[in-house]
C-alpha cells in the first residue's frame, strides 16, 4: 500500500509540473502572437495634423495640409499682429493681412518659443507678413527672430513662369542676393540693396533686372540710373557712365 501511495503522490508532482511548464509554454506563445499581429508598429500613419510641444506646453512643430491651428503662432494671433507690426505700416495694411495674405502651408512649420515662424517647408509657404508673393512659392523659408524672412529656397510661379531662386534677405526686409533660374531663359546672379543692383548673368527676354533683352553680361543701376551697362549682344550701346 505505501509504496503505491508514494508512487501515486510521484504522479500527481510529474501531472503539476507539466501542467506548469504547459502553462508558461501557452502564455509565453500567446504573449508572441499578440505582439508580433496586434500591436506591432503601422506601416502607414494617417492623421490630419500633428503638433509637437515643448515642455512648456508651447507648440514648436507643427504638419499637416494645411497645418492645424495653434494658438501659441503669432502669424494668426491678430492682436499680436497689431502689437508687433501693425504700426509698421499704412492703416490699410492690416485689413489686408488678415484678409489677403497666406499664413498657411501644406508642410512643415517650426516655431521659436516666442512664438515666431522659424522655418517653413511647404507647399506653398506662407507670404511675407509684410506683403504678398507675387505668385504661389514651393520651397523652404527661414526666418530670424522677429518672424521676418531672411532666406529662401525654392520654385516660384509668376503668371505661369517658374522661377528657381534662392534668396538672402538683409534685415529690411530686402533681397540682398538672389540666385536665380527663370524658364523665360533669365539666368543670373543679383545683389542689391534699395537703391544699388548688380546684375552678372544673361536674358533671353524683356526682364525686371537689366530692362533689356537679350542680354548677356554685366549691369550695374543705381538711384540716379544705369552706371554700366556690359551687354555683348550690344556693343554699340555699352555704356560706362562713372558720374
Amino acid at each position: 500500500m505505501n509504496s503505491e501511495k508514494n508512487k501515486n503522490q510521484k504522479d500527481i508532482k510529474f501531472l503539476k509540473m507539466y501542467s506548469l511548464i504547459l502553462t508558461i509554454v501557452v502564455v509565453v506563445v500567446l504573449v508572441r502572437s499578440f505582439s508580433n499581429n496586434s500591436i506591432q508598429m503601422p506601416d502607414i500613419i494617417r492623421a490630419k495634423g500633428v503638433v509637437i510641444e515643448d515642455e512648456m506646453g508651447k507648440a514648436r512643430i507643427i504638419m499637416g495640409a494645411p497645418i492645424p491651428f495653434v494658438k501659441h503662432r503669432i502669424r494668426t494671433d491678430t492682436n499680436k499682429v497689431k502689437e508687433l507690426w501693425a504700426k509698421k505700416f499704412p492703416e490699410n495694411w492690416f485689413g489686408m493681412y488678415k484678409n489677403e495674405y497666406n499664413h498657411q502651408t501644406n508642410g512643415i512649420l517650426i516655431l521659436d518659443e516666442n512664438g515666431h515662424d522659424r522655418i517653413v517647408m511647404g507647399s506653398p509657404v506662407p507670404d511675407l507678413y509684410f506683403g504678398k508673393r507675387i505668385g504661389p512659392g514651393t520651397g523652404l523659408i527661414i526666418n530670424d527672430e522677429k518672424g521676418q524672412e531672411r532666406t529662401g529656397y525654392g520654385i516660384l510661379n509668376v503668371d505661369g513662369v517658374n522661377r528657381v531662386n534662392l534668396g538672402m534677405d538683409n534685415e529690411k526686409g530686402t533681397e540682398g542676393i538672389i540666385l536665380t533660374l527663370n524658364d523665360d531663359g533669365t539666368t543670373g546672379l543679383v545683389i542689391r540693396d534699395i537703391d544699388q543692383s548688380i546684375f552678372l548673368g544673361k536674358a533671353d527676354s524683356l526682364n525686371w533686372f537689366t530692362k533689356e533683352y537679350p542680354f548677356n553680361g554685366l549691369f550695374v543701376n543705381d538711384s540716379g540710373g544705369t552706371k554700366y551697362d556690359f551687354n555683348s549682344w550690344n556693343k554699340i550701346k555699352t555704356t560706362t557712365n562713372k558720374k
